[in-house]
């Protein structure tokens, strides 16, 4: 039984393997666990104050100041993760296309993107980001409605999608 979004994501991260990269990272409450197994990570956020507080920790994990939207790393790696929510962040008019172009710059070829979302009043629901996530050039590895690999229902009041880049037409 998975009892946190953070042993979650750190089963990701062992599946998947890396290099990691954490978009939205704020103080490093994911990215630091991911880089305790061994793994090399790379935590972005544009909040300067939290990237320091993450720096603070005496762990191996390159911290980027930016904005993920303009995000331009010179590498590519085989888990991007976009945690707790954060997608909600990217509401107006071209963000999430941003958003999405930026992972697909920087996720390798067999990687895996991987991103929960709330389902509640106001916000994307699952079925909204699928068709973002099509039209971005994305498909669907497998989505949950829990951190214990549960199905996506109706009042399933998270859902946590795992998605590789589109094969080409």
């Amino acid at each position: 039984m998975v009892e946190t979004s953070i042993e979650f994501w750190r089963r990701m991260a062992s599946q998947f393997g890396g290099p990691v990269l954490a978009l939205c990272c704020g103080a490093g409450a994911l990215a630091i666990p991911i880089a305790a197994m061994s793994l090399s990570v790379t935590g972005v956020d544009r909040d300067a104050a939290a990237l320091a507080r993450a720096a603070a920790n005496d762990v191996d994990v390159r911290w980027v100041e930016a904005d993920v939207r303009n995000l331009a790393l010179p590498r590519r790696f085989g888990l991007v993760i976009l945690a707790d929510g954060a997608f909600h962040a990217f509401l107006a008019a071209g963000e999430q296309d941003a958003l999405l172009a930026a992972v697909r710059r920087h996720l390798a070829p067999e990687g895996v993107f991987g991103f929960d979302i709330e389902q509640r009043a106001g916000q994307p629901l699952a079925e909204d980001v699928e068709h973002l996530l099509e039209i971005a050039g994305f498909e669907i590895a497998a989505q949950y409605g829990d951190w214990d690999f549960g199905r996506v229902r109706r009042t399933s009041e998270r859902v946590i999608t795992l998605c590789r880049l589109a094969a080409a037409a």
